[in-house]
């Protein structure tokens, strides 16, 4: 049958429907004050606990019904007056929120009431988008989100929550990828002494779909999108023109079917495979795993890409842990990251955080300008790793700026102590003031083993570590 999601439906256990879908009819209230909004909310949810008491496939809750027969969450909601052409970092959020201003609807349900919905359909939460763990990708399966209103000419519309909002740049909607369910992340609880909670019930933003990577969010959008980057380039579209209070429908379908995936774990061993100090990837033998299943072994390059590209063109969003081994040179970790770094994108792979002991991929694939100094706006310290036979010596370079009336830049005050040992550069940079962070330069020829010796105890004090080949210039 098809949806009509603008009339008042009396549903019962006996209705033929597509979907379950509240009673009371959300686009004749307007936004109304709290005590009110509380009021209306609690009698819709009356009226649905009444109408669904026999059908259990439905689950009824505070502003919403899910529908697992029908795979759906409906979501009572309404607009909040953001105008096309203004930023809106949120597609939806919880009832308490203060981000009303940047959002496109308020929520009648809590972004927790929503979780639980998802979950009641089958789905489960996912990993959230953290950067302090080197987490760069939201992790979780997709669900699809439709907003269902009347626009400004009294038409019924049902549009994808990605095609209300404009990229500046190319003055087009954004493709629709759905949104990946992460699940928001438990908290302290303020009002509870030794109690938890859901961080997006519990504080703001409290989004329920957001624009941006937020690691409190429940919905996460499926690529890597920095929040200064999404306020500069990205507004509210044409086709929303709703004035604040204007009710709205936003209806939540999981994009695969019953126990299906689109997550795949995977995990990326790479080895050197000669004696020798190979610092390319001919020499290096890598080993792609998933699950409990050996997709190549000791292979090359070509049938590693082989065997991601074969997950990705079957519908698979590869989350890919990168294991180096200690044997691995820096010229060949370099060459291996590089490649990886071009197969990373919303439609390749994303790499999980390190191993324990392990930098980041992307230390090995640093920002080439930044070799020179000279195009260094501040200058970190500089960690020299020199191959000699068989041992690797170490230096440490500070560099100071120094600013004069009569010149745009800075002269550059070098000095470089040799270190005989790890233990020697960490109490070197810890006894002297300087940004946190340290640029390495090793010869190509340096193995990983000889590294992680040296950076492994600078991390606690000095996290942000990034590796050329080389020297710097």
């Amino acid at each position: 049958m098809k949806r009509l999601p603008y009339l008042l439906l009396a549903l019962t256990a006996a209705t033929a429907c597509s979907r379950a879908e509240p009673v009371d009819d959300p686009f004749a209230a307007p936004t109304d004050a709290s005590a009110a909004r509380k009021a209306r909310v609690e009698a819709s949810y009356r009226a649905n606990l009444a109408a669904f008491t026999n059908r259990t496939d439905v689950w009824v809750a505070p502003g919403l019904v899910a529908d697992r027969t029908a795979r759906t969450v409906t979501i009572v909601a309404q607009a909040t007056g953001v105008k096309p052409g203004e930023t809106a970092e949120f597609f939806l959020i919880g009832p308490e929120s203060g981000h009303a201003y940047e959002a496109l609807a308020v929520a009648d349900a809590e972004p927790g009431t929503v979780r639980r919905a998802l979950e009641f359909l089958g789905l489960k939460a996912g990993v959230p988008y953290d950067p302090a763990s080197l987490r760069f990708w939201p992790k979780g399966e997709r669900v699809r989100v439709e907003f269902e209103f009347v626009d400004a000419a009294g038409s019924n519309r049902t549009m994808h929550a990605a095609g209300l909002i404009v990229d500046k740049r190319t003055q087009r909607p954004l493709r629709d990828a759905g949104f990946v369910f992460t699940g928001s992340i438990p908290v302290d609880d303020p009002d509870r002494p030794g109690t938890r909670g859901l961080a997006a019930d519990l504080r703001d933003p409290r989004s329920i779909a957001c624009n941006y990577n937020e690691t409190e969010t429940v919905l996460d959008v499926p690529r890597q999108a920095v929040q200064g980057e999404v306020y500069d380039n990205q507004a509210v579209g044409p086709a929303w023109t709703l004035e604040r209070g204007a009710p709205v429908r936003v209806v939540l379908t999981p994009g695969l079917g019953p126990g299906e995936t689109r997550v795949v774990d995977m995990t990326l061993t790479a080895r050197t495979a000669v004696t020798t100090g190979a610092v390319d990837l001919a020499d290096v033998a890598m080993t792609l795993a998933a699950g409990g299943d050996t997709l190549c072994r000791d292979a090359g390059l070509n049938a590693v890409l082989e065997a991601l590209t074969k997950a990705v063109g079957a519908g698979k969003d590869p989350y890919v842990t990168v294991a180096m081994d200690r044997t691995l040179t820096v010229g060949a970790a370099q060459a291996l990251c590089r490649v990886l770094s071009s197969i990373e994108t919303e439609t390749g792979i994303r790499v999980e955080p390190p191993p324990a002991g392990q930098l980041y991929y992307r230390a090995y694939v640093p920002n080439e300008q930044f070799r020179r100094r000279e195009a260094r706006m501040a200058q970190p310290w500089e960690l020299r790793l020199r191959q000699k036979d068989a041992d690797v010596t170490a230096e440490i370079t500070a560099i100071e700026q120094v600013w004069s009336d009569d010149k745009l830049q800075p002269d550059l005050k070098v000095s470089t102590s040799p270190v005989d040992s790890p233990d020697a550069v960490r109490a070197y940079l810890t006894s002297h003031e300087g940004l946190p962070v340290v640029l390495v330069f090793a010869d190509p020829q340096v193995r990983l083993a000889e590294l992680r010796r040296f950076v492994s105890p600078l991390i606690p004090t000095h996290p942000t570590i990034h590796v050329y080949a080389g020297d710097p210039q």
